[in-house]
């Protein structure tokens, strides 16, 4: 006898690699927003210090 395997049929592999792959993608979003946090932040720090040294040449 030999087995003939459905398609719809999933597998622990298959299941993994769905579990991986969507976790990865949610990675890749939170990495994103952290990393535009960060640019914000550096932009209001970089502004802030232009603001203190033109106030100081004045």
């Amino acid at each position: 006898m030999s087995e003939i395997k459905n398609e719809s049929q999933l597998t622990w592999a298959d299941i993994e690699v769905a579990l991986a792959t969507e976790i990865v993608e949610e990675s890749k979003k939170k990495s994103k927003r952290w990393f535009t946090a960060w640019i914000v932040t550096v932009a209001a720090l970089v502004a802030s210090n232009l603001a203190w040294i033109a106030g100081e040449m004045k």
